[in-house]
């Protein structure tokens, strides 16, 4: 509240920033945009640690948790970029016990970021443990929202055009043009553009955190 204080916004201050103020507030607004999307895409521990090097929670659960969301560790300390980035991701609280579970993929499992411009593949094992369905969606990494005119978002196990494979595993693939026979499990990326994917478990079951069933990494498509 200081800091804001000192541009004129607070209780009997009138707000009204020159020229040049709201050229630096422009610049600060993206810079903090950009600062927030990378604290968000790097944080949240993995899921599966022994099993899979791609699929993170989309905040720190422990300390969000042990905080009651507050993000506030008494006698510790106020960890407010933790606080920031979570709530940057979830624009507001959730209702416990979460009815879904979000898990995000930025990378593949060599590191890699994901990148618009090639061809992946997320390989979906049968028996998804979500009691409701499962969904799987592209995000604009530089945005955080869906990509801009895109036939399709994502694809869920509603879905009754989903191609399956024999043994009942489902191909995913995203890229910025649907492989051959491939077009109805396919999401649109644009090339040059990072992305992100959040895999979604609507009433998840046990089997998705204990993992007793783990979901693939997604890798570049041969």
């Amino acid at each position: 509240m200081g800091l804001v204080r000192m541009l004129n916004i607070g209780k009997g201050l009138t707000f009204n920033p020159d020229a040049r103020t709201k050229k630096s507030l422009d610049a600060a607004a993206e810079e903090a945009h950009q600062w927030m999307m990378e604290g968000f895409l790097n944080g949240g521990p993995l899921l599966w640690p022994q099993s899979s090097q791609t699929w993170h929670y989309i905040l720190d659960l422990t300390l969000a948790r042990g905080s009651k969301l507050t993000f506030i560790e008494p006698g510790k300390a106020l960890r407010y970029d933790e606080r920031g980035y979570a709530w940057f991701a979830m624009f507001g609280p959730p209702v416990p016990p979460p009815p879904q579970l979000y898990i995000k993929a930025v990378q593949t499992k060599d590191g890699a970021r994901l990148d618009g411009s090639n061809t992946y593949r997320l390989r979906v094992p049968t028996n998804v443990p979500a009691k409701n369905f499962w969904a799987v969606d592209v995000y604009d990494a530089t945005t955080g929202t869906f990509i801009r005119e895109s036939p399709v978002v994502g694809i869920d196990s509603y879905n009754e055009k989903l191609k399956k494979n024999a043994d009942g595993t489902v191909d995913m693939y995203f890229a910025p043009r649907a492989p051959a026979g491939q077009e109805n499990n396919w999401v649109l990326t644009r090339e040059g553009k990072p992305f992100f994917l959040m895999f979604r478990f609507y009433g998840p079951e046990a089997r998705a955190i204990d993992g007793t069933w783990v979901l693939n990494d997604i890798e570049l498509a041969k």
